[in-house]
């Protein structure tokens, strides 16, 4: 037997043997199969698939930025916006007066930052009454992240850090954690009242902001994101 006869016995037509010479079939993984599309998609059709699950709220947001404090009118606009959205309501003019009248002049005339005027608003006897003593502390965390990041709280991660900083500094720590956080610097910057954000990741924010924002907070006290069933709510007053 010699090599070209070797040769020609393994490399003839319908002789191919288990080595090298072997096709292998290439199998598509199947999450690749699951992402390609049966049909072709028009350029409407995909439009429509990425809006899905996205309101007009988005496109309708306005974002109140103070620009100047020389125009009054646009200084008055701007905190009746913030009022809104740290107190979810309009203030009427006598609690102004008697609690926030400080606040607003010295926002008036620079001595104060928008940024600051916001969390003195958060560290206002009001804002305790409202949203920190009747609730126990996993919920004025729901609601802190809801008037200051504009967002639902990330995770049971965030709750716990934010639970801590609650337990050791109070609610003013809390408040002043979140208004210099570098997301809030990022977001709104010093000159920009907070507005409520459709954060996309992680992928459980999105609805769960969307349910915060949608509950009625004083008819509804259920927490957005359970951990544990609450105890008894302390006495702080």
């Amino acid at each position: 037997l010699t090599p070209g006869c070797l040769s020609l016995r393994n490399t003839r037509v319908g002789s191919i043997g288990d080595k090298n010479l072997q096709v292998e079939k290439e199998v598509t993984p199947r999450f690749v199969e699951l992402g390609t599309p049966a049909e072709i998609r028009t350029e409407p059709d995909i439009e429509f698939r990425v809006g899905q699950g996205v309101n007009k709220q988005r496109e309708q947001s306005k974002v109140f930025k103070l620009t100047s404090t020389q125009d009054k009118q646009q200084v008055k606009l701007i905190i009746a916006a913030a009022y809104r959205q740290i107190f979810e309501r309009d203030i009427d003019p006598y609690i102004v007066k008697s609690e926030f009248s400080s606040l607003e002049s010295k926002l008036g005339n620079d001595e104060i930052n928008l940024k600051e005027f916001i969390e003195g608003l958060g560290c206002s006897k009001l804002y305790v009454k409202e949203f920190y003593t009747p609730y126990p502390n996993t919920k004025v965390i729901e609601l802190g992240t809801k008037h200051f990041l504009g967002r639902a709280p990330r995770n049971q991660v965030e709750i716990r850090k934010y639970n801590q900083i609650l337990a050791t500094l109070g609610i003013k720590g809390f408040i002043n954690a979140m208004v210099n956080s570098a997301e809030y610097i990022e977001m709104f910057g010093e000159d920009t009242v907070p507005y409520r954000r459709f954060p996309t990741l992680p992928a459980a924010n999105f609805p769960n902001t969307e349910k915060l924002y949608n509950q009625l907070t004083k008819q509804n006290d259920d927490l957005v994101i359970p951990s544990f069933e609450p105890v008894a709510i302390a006495d702080r007053s």
